[in-house]
């Protein structure tokens, strides 16, 4: 049972409605210009702000429309008046309808409104859309700015019939950006627009509905006057994205992040496969001859799409998952009409829990996925991880120190008892630095586990695998087993070339290439012969001094294999 007030709060708060009756008093009598909506705001804020003396309500909870027509976020009770006075906005439109309010003024105006058909995009009457506001945008804390869009309101001018009065403007706001798709900052579209002036089966007065899958149509919008404007005149205007009754309803792809949907325009796998080639071309491929961890050479596109997702990843590079999550895209029956990493996080995919087919029985379940990632390494970061070379003083070993301190490489193995947990991670780039990742100088807890990927950020390089260090630097052993970027003998024998012409003492390395299960497929001498030298175009290397650099590291007395 609500408890009644001390008496002592109600004679204050009747206090205070007595005082600000008397402000508002002097204020007039001082010849202060208030216009008819400025009084009838000030009139119906005086009523509201007497009511709550003996309610729960606050004068927070109640916006004032241009028309003074008083309006509760979702219903209004028949106590604060009949619904002839009401703007009534359904319940899936209540996130797109939006108060905007004037902060470049010392008089007290009534809000405009306007509907949050894009992230950035809000209609609003003619005469709303020639000022700066501020507004709630669902989801931040903070309030937003709304200033005139100059361009597409003068589209609107243009338009115009001569003579006709223009009555709909846009503004443009700024949010921050819900989330990037690839690397594009995205705006989601939040409604549907109508051509139609109301719904069919409603009145003039239901200028906002909600469809039987509750998506927000808006089919016009009222003026100062109370006058509903027809949207269609904002057909040819508006962006291609936004999203009409007519045309996308039916086909509309619905997203969604907590209680917020958005909506696009849906696509297909065939168009998917033609913008992901292009995103591998542009992002996963360097010069001919070089590795990437998705170039998709050794295994099926799927394959190559999915490993090209963990780079492009907008949402820090999560691993392990992706050729499973990417199968279940791409056959989904039917097909979600959604691009792959909306469905992931978005829509179908966000609530997958399945088996990994990479890892046998191990789950790949969608709680761990997002919080397993890889850390791309900045260009700071991987600058402490420079190592350069230089001979011992008697010319028999190649020692290696970290560039930004002069540091030794730590050790890392018992070479009596070689283990690769115990090797560093290296990466040689497309400049020829080498870079090696010790795990004792690696902050595990705070990034996880050191991969290929992270180290040149999913970018091209020349090699990548495990190295070998005894003590005080020096250089024991090398192969180039990555497993995402997957080098060949080729990208061995080219750097075996490259420390070869340096002038260092390549015969005190250990190499070691792979021993395959199909003889002809081990890196052995003949496997030099199967190469297609002519294909690689790396500058200041030369194929022919390549192909004998092959036949030297694989005849070599350091040369070992080791089985996949």
């Amino acid at each position: 049972m609500k408890q009644s007030m001390p008496s002592s709060i109600l004679t204050s708060r009747r206090l205070g409605v007595i005082l600000f009756a008397a402000i508002l008093t002097f204020l007039y009598c001082r010849g202060l210009k208030v216009g008819q909506n400025t009084a009838n705001e000030i009139r119906l804020k005086s009523q509201l702000f007497a009511a709550t003396i003996n309610s729960d309500a606050t004068v927070d909870d109640v916006d004032i429309d241009s028309t003074s027509r008083l309006r509760r976020s979702g219903s209004i009770s028949a106590k604060q008046g009949s619904s002839n006075d009401i703007i009534k906005i359904p319940s899936c439109a209540q996130p797109v309808y939006i108060t905007l309010q004037r902060d470049d003024i010392d008089e007290i105006l009534p809000p405009c409104h306007g509907l949050l058909i894009r992230d950035d995009l809000i209609i609003t009457t003619h005469s709303c859309s020639k000022h700066s506001y501020t507004f709630h945008f669902s989801g931040l804390k903070s309030l937003m700015k709304a200033t005139p869009h100059s361009e597409l309101n003068k589209q609107i001018a243009e338009q115009l019939e001569k003579g006709k009065e223009q009555q709909l403007g846009i503004l443009y706001t700024n949010p921050p950006y819900h989330y990037y798709y690839i690397n594009q900052p995205v705006r989601r579209t939040r409604m549907f627009l109508s051509e139609i002036s109301h719904h069919a089966n409603g009145t003039e007065e239901d200028f906002i509905t909600c469809d039987h899958d509750d998506k927000p149509i808006a089919h016009s919008f009222p003026s100062n006057n109370g006058e509903l404007i027809p949207l269609s005149i904002l057909k040819d205007i508006l962006p291609s994205d936004i999203l009409w009754e007519s045309t996308d309803i039916e086909t509309a792809v619905t997203l969604s992040y907590k209680q917020y949907n958005w909506y696009t325009k849906p696509t297909t796998t065939k168009y998917e496969k033609i913008e992901i080639k292009k995103l591998i071309k542009k992002y996963c491929r360097g010069p001919p001859g070089s590795v990437a961890f998705c170039n998709g050479k050794r295994y099926d596109f799927n394959d190559a799409a999915a490993e090209a997702m963990e780079g492009l990843d907008p949402r820090g590079h999560r691993r392990d998952c992706w050729p499973y999550y990417y199968d279940k895209w791409y056959y989904e029956e039917p097909f979600s009409g959604m691009k792959f990493l909306d469905w992931l996080d978005f829509g179908p995919g966000k609530f997958m829990d399945g088996i990994n087919a990479m890892h046998g029985d191990s789950k790949c379940r969608k709680y761990d996925f997002n919080h397993d990632k890889v850390h791309y390494f900045t260009d700071e970061e991987r600058d402490e991880y420079e190592v350069y070379f230089t001979p011992s003083k008697d010319g028999t070993k190649l020692i290696g120190r970290y560039k930004h301190n002069d540091e030794y490489v730590p050790e890392s193995i018992d070479i009596s008892e070689r283990d690769d947990e115990d090797a560093h991670h290296y990466m040689w780039n497309l400049n020829k630095t080498m870079y090696i990742v010790v795990d004792e100088l690696w902050d595990e807890a705070k990034y996880g586990l050191v991969k290929h990927t992270g180290i040149v950020a999913g970018q091209p390089a020349l090699a990548g695998g495990e190295v070998y260090f005894k003590k005080n630097g020096v250089l024991w052993g090398i192969d180039v087993f990555s497993g995402h970027y997957k080098p060949g003998l080729e990208h061995l024998s080219m750097l075996y070339q490259w420390m070869k012409e340096e002038g260092w003492p390549v015969n005190s390395i250990h190499w070691m290439g792979l021993k395959e299960r199909e003889k002809s497929k081990s890196w052995t001498k003949e496997r030099c012969d199967m190469i297609r030298w002519h294909k690689i175009e790396i500058d200041g290397f030369d194929i022919d001094d390549l192909r004998e650099s092959c036949y030297e590291l694989t005849t070599s007395p350091y040369w070992t294999l080791i089985e996949d």
